[in-house]
Formats: structure tokens, C-alpha cells, sequence
């Protein structure tokens, strides 16, 4: 693989911070247990002084909204993600987001995202389009959109629906929203996109076997020829995850999960460079670079 150096850019502004280990084991570098006060508050803190200004958090996130309403988080935007089952009802959206905004101790939300997205391309699809619309002109969140772990079946939703953001997987072994031209196709929409899960949760930053419940299951032989690759070349595999995503999605936001204040500044200075796309390097997609088979 030849990397080479490919430019400086503060793409700081681009950054999200993911809290789902605010409320829960989550992720390969934080297994065990969710991540305590004295390390969220350096990283909010670091956050704020370096221009990363956006925080993604989540009903499903454990206790994360309760925490970072009783830290503060009022100088940031904040997106929140609501789960909606089968028992939805009508007027469901409002009062789940109002308790989310209770629990933040925020008036208002910069985002809100239906956390299964799948769930608008069924029977409940319309009535939860309208009421995330109607969110809007409450006041209640300035944008409204998605989550979801398939771009072909994001794009459906998308040619359906009025949405604002959508967040959706993107790294060097999963490029489908790329590889499909989604990117450019959202972009001349306007929509807001929101990429995750860039690093495989760490799988492609560290050695994590022990960690993992099911080793077998996640794609470890082709993150460690990566990893073995960037070592050879003496290339920070952090660098080449992350210039991949901004070179190849112009504009798009992009979330990212650190557990510690020094782990945001390492993500914060990343060096781009030039990804080469050997075999080795971006595998071709399948089902194991999914972290939902990973258990």
C-alpha cells in the first residue's frame, strides 16, 4: 500500500461526538463498564475549546441523556435517537422527545433521528414521518432524519420522506453508501449526512480479541492486515480511516466515539493522506464487517 501525505485540513468542525459509552459498555475499548464523570467532562470540555460543538446520544443509550443533562450540555447541538417499536401510538414521537429534552435539560434539540430507521419503510412509515415533521414546528428540534445500517434502503426512505439528516455507516471496509453514489445524491438534496461507525468500533485501531464476546464472528484477519500494513509503512491506521471517510464524502459529518479527552485529540489531529484501495487495504464488503454480527 502506498499512502502518502495528501493535505492539511482542521476537518475538526466535521466531528461529532458519539456518547453512547456515557451510559453503557460500548465498543471495543470500553467493554466493561460505561465511562465515568471525571473522564466525560475533560472530553466536553476539550470538545467545546477545540470547535467540536455536536454531541449524538440516544434513548437506547443507557443513562447517556441523563448524564449529560446533569453535567450541562446547553453551549452544545444536540441529537438525540427515539426507538419506536410496534406498540407506537399516535403522539408517541412528541412525548418521547419532551422526555428526552427533560432528561438533557435542554429546550431544544438539534436533532432527532429515529433510531431504527428501517421502521419507516413499514406500516408505521407515514404516520412517523408526519410526526417527526410536526417535532419542527414545535420547536421541540431544529432538523429531523434516520439511523440506519443499510444505505440502499436508506436511499428508498429518503425518496419518500422529507428528512433532513441521515446517519449511516461508512469506513474503509464498508463503503456501499459510497460505492453506490449516495453521497453525492443526498448531497444535491441537501440532506445532512452523518457517518458512524468509521473505525469498526476500534477494529481497525486496536487489537481487541479478548474483548470480544465472539471473535469469530468479527473480521479480525483483515483488520490486523491493515493494522500490519500501516505499521509497515509507518502510518497511523487512525489517519488513513479517517481520510478515507472525509475524501471520499465531502461535507458529511462524522461521529466518532472516544472514551477519554486524549482520545478526541487524537482523532482532532489526524493527518491526511492518500488511501490506497489494494485488497488488503478495503477488503470487499460483506456481512462480518456488520458490529450486529459481532455477537
Amino acid at each position: 500500500m502506498s499512502l502518502q501525505s495528501f493535505s492539511e485540513a482542521d476537518e475538526k468542525q466535521q466531528l461529532i461526538l458519539g456518547t453512547a459509552a456515557f451510559g453503557q459498555a460500548y465498543g471495543i475499548s470500553n467493554s466493561k463498564t460505561q465511562m465515568p464523570d471525571q473522564e466525560i467532562r475533560p472530553l466536553l470540555e476539550f470538545c467545546l475549546r477545540n470547535k467540536i460543538n455536536t454531541l449524538d446520544t440516544a434513548q437506547d443509550y443507557g443513562n447517556s441523556e441523563i448524564r449529560l443533562g446533569e453535567i450541562g450540555v446547553e453551549k452544545f447541538l444536540v441529537i438525540t435517537k427515539i426507538f419506536c417499536n410496534d406498540n407506537y401510538k399516535k403522539g408517541d414521537m412528541e412525548r418521547k422527545v419532551r422526555f428526552s429534552l427533560k432528561r438533557l435539560r435542554i429546550e431544544k434539540c438539534y436533532g432527532v433521528l429515529i433510531h431504527n430507521g428501517e421502521t419507516l419503510e413499514g406500516p408505521l412509515g407515514d404516520l412517523l414521518a408526519i410526526e417527526l415533521r410536526a417535532l419542527v414546528e414545535l420547536g421541540l428540534t431544529e432538523k429531523v432524519g434516520f439511523s440506519t445500517y443499510d444505505p440502499k434502503e436508506a436511499d428508498i426512505t429518503l425518496s419518500r420522506f422529507r428528512l433532513d439528516i441521515v446517519q449511516t455507516p461508512m469506513s474503509l471496509f464498508d463503503r456501499r453508501v459510497v460505492e453506490g453514489g449516495f453521497i453525492d445524491k443526498w448531497r444535491l438534496k441537501k440532506i445532512e449526512i452523518h457517518l458512524r461507525s468509521v473505525f469498526l468500533q476500534g477494529l481497525l485501531l486496536k487489537d481487541p480479541k479478548a474483548a470480544l464476546k465472539n471473535p469469530d464472528s468479527a473480521p479480525l484477519e483483515e483488520c490486523a492486515k491493515y493494522k500490519n500494513i500501516c505499521r509497515s509503512k509507518k502510518i497511523n491506521p487512525l489517519d488513513g480511516c479517517l481520510s478515507y471517510v472525509f475524501k471520499n464524502a465531502p461535507g458529511a459529518r462524522v461521529v466518532v466515539g472516544p472514551i477519554s479527552a486524549q482520545e478526541m485529540k487524537q482523532i482532532s489531529e489526524f493527518r491526511m493522506i492518500e488511501v490506497s484501495a489494494e485488497k488488503e487495504v478495503m477488503p470487499p464488503w460483506n456481512s462480518k464487517f456488520d458490529p450486529r454480527n459481532w455477537h
